[in-house]
C-alpha cells in the first residue's frame, strides 16, 4: 500500500477530501440563510430564532468531545472510522431536508430539534473524516498534504454553495424558499456520492495494538502536554480571528466601503484566495516546518488585516485586492493546527497511551468552534461600544470603528499565534519533501 511507503496518492487525496465539499457547503447557508428563512417566511420572532440558533451552536460545541469519547470507546464492525460515516450520512441528510424545506406551520421546537440532529450528524461525519485522514500516513509532510487537501475542499464547498445560491436567486427572482430548497437538494445529491467515493478510494488503516481508551488517562495526558496546550490556545486564536472577520465583513463592505450588494462578492473572493494558495502553504510547511509556518501565517495575518485600514470607500477593486491577501491567510490557520496535532498524537502513542485520534481532533474542533462563536459577540459588542449603529451608518465614528475592530483584534490574535508557536515543543522537520 502507498501508505506503507509514506506517500498518499492524489486519488486518495481526492477521495478523503470529497465529503468536505458538501459538508462545508452546508455550514454557511445554515448560519447565513436559515435565520432569515425562519423569520421572514416561517414567521418566527427574530429574537426567538436567534436564541434557537445559539442553543444549537452550544450543542454543536459540546457534541465534539462527546462524540470523540464515543468514537474511541465503542468498537463497530467493519472499521473504526468508515462505519460512523456510513451511519451518520442519512441522519444528516434527513435533517438538512427538514431544516431547509420546512412544512407549513412549523414552530420553534421543530427548528431546534432538527438543528440538534443536524449538528450531531455533521460532527460525527467530519470528526470521523479528520481522524481517518490523519491515519493515512505517518510522514509529516504527507499529513500536511492531506489536511491541506481537506481545507481546499472546505473552501471549494463554500464557494460552490454561494454559486448555487446565486443561480437559484437568478432563476427564482430572489425567492428565499426556492433558494433553500435548491441548496438542500444539491447537498442531498452530492454527499452520498462523495461518501461513496471516499469509501471506495481511501483505505482505512487497521487499528494498531495499544491500550484501550480511558477518558481520565487521555485527559491527563492532554493536560500534561505543553505542545497540546499551546496548540489549543493557538487554534482558539485562529478561530477568533477568522470568525471576527467573517461576522463583520458585510458590515465593512456595506457601511464603511459603501459597496452595496457587491459586498457578498468580497466573501467569495476571500474563499477563492483561501483555496488557490493552500498548495503554496503546504510547500512552505514542507520546506521550513509546520510550526514555523503557522507562526509566520499569524504574523502575515497581522499585515493582511492592516489593509482594512487603507481601502477607501466605494473602491471595489482595492477592496477585492485586500480580500485576496486576507483570504491567503485563512488556509494555514485552519489546516496546519490539525496537521501539527497528528505529531502530538504520535507523541501520545510513543508514551504508550495509544493514539485515539477522534478524541484529540474533537478537542481541537471544539476549540476552533468556540473561537468562531466568541468572535461574533466580541466583534458586535466592540462595534456597539465604539458607537456603531447600523441604523445610522453615517454617524460619528461608525466607519472608522469597523476598520479599527477588523484590524486590532486580528493583530492581537496573530501576534499571539506567533508567540505561542515560537520554539514549539513538538517542532520537527518533515520526514520527506514530496511536492504537493
Amino acid at each position: 500500500m502507498e501508505r506503507d511507503q509514506g506517500r498518499v496518492s492524489r486519488l486518495q487525496l481526492l477521495g478523503i477530501s470529497l465529503p468536505a465539499v458538501p459538508l462545508f457547503g452546508l455550514m454557511m447557508p445554515t448560519v447565513v440563510f436559515m435565520p432569515a428563512l425562519y423569520t421572514e417566511h416561517v414567521g418566527l420572532e427574530l429574537s426567538l430564532v436567534a436564541t434557537l440558533f445559539m442553543v444549537a451552536k452550544l450543542w454543536d460545541m459540546l457534541s465534539d468531545p462527546l462524540f470523540g469519547y464515543v468514537a474511541e470507546s465503542v468498537r463497530l464492525p467493519f472499521g473504526k472510522r468508515k462505519p460512523w460515516i456510513v451511519l451518520s450520512t442519512p441522519i444528516l441528510l434527513f435533517a438538512v431536508y427538514r431544516i431547509f424545506v420546512p412544512p407549513d406551520g412549523v414552530g420553534p421546537f421543530y427548528l431546534l430539534f432538527w438543528l440538534v440532529v443536524f449538528y450531531l450528524g455533521w460532527t460525527i461525519i467530519f470528526l470521523s473524516l479528520l481522524a481517518w485522514a490523519s491515519e493515512l500516513s505517518q510522514d509529516s509532510h504527507q499529513r500536511s498534504r492531506v489536511m491541506g487537501s481537506v481545507q481546499m475542499a472546505n473552501a471549494g464547498g463554500m464557494i460552490g454553495i454561494m454559486v448555487v445560491a446565486a443561480l437559484a436567486d437568478g432563476a427564482s427572482g430572489g425567492d428565499a424558499t426556492a433558494r433553500a430548497e435548491t441548496m438542500a437538494w444539491c447537498v442531498v445529491g452530492l454527499l452520498p456520492l462523495a461518501v461513496a467515493a471516499a469509501l471506495r478510494l481511501v483505505p482505512e488503516r487497521p487499528a494498531p495494538p495499544g491500550p484501550d481508551f480511558h477518558l481520565g488517562t487521555t485527559l491527563r495526558l492532554m493536560w500534561e502536554s505543553t505542545a497540546l496546550r499551546r496548540l489549543v490556545a493557538s487554534d482558539l486564536l485562529a478561530g477568533l480571528m477568522i470568525g471576527l472577520a467573517a461576522s463583520l465583513i458585510l458590515f465593512y463592505a456595506t457601511h464603511t466601503l459603501k459597496l452595496g450588494a457587491r459586498g457578498s462578492l468580497l466573501i467569495l473572493i476571500s474563499f477563492a484566495s483561501n483555496l488557490v494558495f493552500i498548495p503554496l502553504w503546504i510547500f512552505v510547511a514542507g520546506r521550513f516546518g509546520k510550526n514555523r509556518t503557522f507562526a509566520a501565517a499569524g504574523l502575515y495575518a497581522v499585515a493582511a488585516h492592516a489593509l482594512f485600514l487603507l481601502v477607501p470607500a466605494e473602491n471595489f477593486a482595492l477592496a477585492a485586492v485586500a480580500m485576496v491577501f486576507v483570504g491567503l491567510a485563512g488556509g494555514p490557520l485552519q489546516f496546519l493546527p490539525r496537521s501539527i496535532l497528528t505529531e502530538i498524537i504520535d507523541e501520545s502513542e510513543a508514551r504508550g497511551a495509544g493514539r485515539h485520534e477522534a478524541a484529540y481532533f474533537a478537542l481541537l474542533t471544539a476549540t476552533y468552534k468556540s473561537g468562531m462563536a466568541l468572535a461574533v459577540g466580541l466583534g458586535l459588542y466592540s462595534l456597539s461600544f465604539l458607537g456603531f449603529d447600523p441604523r445610522d451608518p453615517d454617524g460619528l465614528g461608525s466607519a472608522e470603528s469597523i476598520r479599527l475592530v477588523l484590524f486590532a483584534y486580528p493583530a492581537l490574535f496573530g501576534l499571539g499565534i506567533a508567540l505561542l508557536m515560537r520554539r514549539f515543543p513538538a517542532a520537527r522537520r518533515p520526514h520527506s519533501r514530496h511536492g504537493p
